[in-house]
């Protein structure tokens, strides 16, 4: 469900080795970044929630055939 995907995806993105957590859009949006560049924002004040990944375009396939 969402609220598990939000939980996990904070998670991850919260374990990976120097991953910093911004703000640079406003409070609404979680943007977690490595080396600062971005590879999660998070919106949960949106109506869906999003949760956007930033990945190679060959393992996007990947991503989106688990769903």
């Amino acid at each position: 469900n969402g609220e598990e995907i939000m939980a996990r995806s904070h998670q991850v993105a919260q374990e990976l080795p120097g991953s910093t957590l911004e703000r640079p859009f406003g409070p609404s949006w979680e943007v977690y970044k490595v080396r600062g560049k971005m590879f999660l924002a998070i919106n949960e004040a949106a109506s869906p929630e999003m949760v956007n990944v930033k990945c190679d375009p060959v393992d996007s396939g990947r991503v989106s055939d688990c769903g």
